[in-house]
């Protein structure tokens, strides 16, 4: 397998948080669905003095090749959309208002849903989540595991 010689991905083309610096995007999780690429990648704004960031969110992009991206408008999935949506089943040891970014997400289909891993950083320690989606705008957590247990 050749290595494409540049990102297929880049802050550049990250439409939203455009009041903060776009810094950078990881190319986290990809997957092939209905004959199109899907990408949900992390998307980290506004470093500070290089080593702190004010933000973090989960973004789709769509390709037919692979290489070639185009991102959605809107992020997929917020620390807010987290709180919001899952604040019913988080376990005693921590509140939803205690997350405090949410990334790394590898994807994959099973049963004909999105299911996916991610990190979420809490004051206790890095949790992992295991959620799937339909819609790409709700999100059902299946599992969350105990800090600290980012790679799971």
């Amino acid at each position: 397998m050749k290595k494409h010689p540049t990102p297929v991905l880049t802050a550049e083309q990250v439409p939203y948080n455009q009041d903060k610096p776009r810094s950078c995007v990881f190319n986290a999780g990809v997957a092939k669905i209905n004959g199109e690429y899907l990408m949900v990648f992390r998307n980290d704004y506004e470093y500070l003095k290089r080593t702190l960031f004010s933000g973090t969110n989960l973004g789709l992009a769509r390709s037919q090749d692979g290489i070639n991206w185009t991102v959605d408008p809107e992020p997929i999935l917020t620390v807010e959309m987290i709180r919001e949506q899952w604040a019913h089943i988080f376990p005693d040891r921590f509140m939803p208002s205690e997350i405090r970014r949410v990334y790394d997400p590898r994807i994959t289909v099973f049963d004909g849903k999105i299911v996916f891993c991610l990190a979420m950083d809490t004051p206790h320690g890095v949790v992992g989540a295991i959620a799937s989606t339909t819609d790409w705008k709700n999100y059902e957590c299946l599992s969350i595991s105990t800090p600290d247990n980012r790679n799971m």
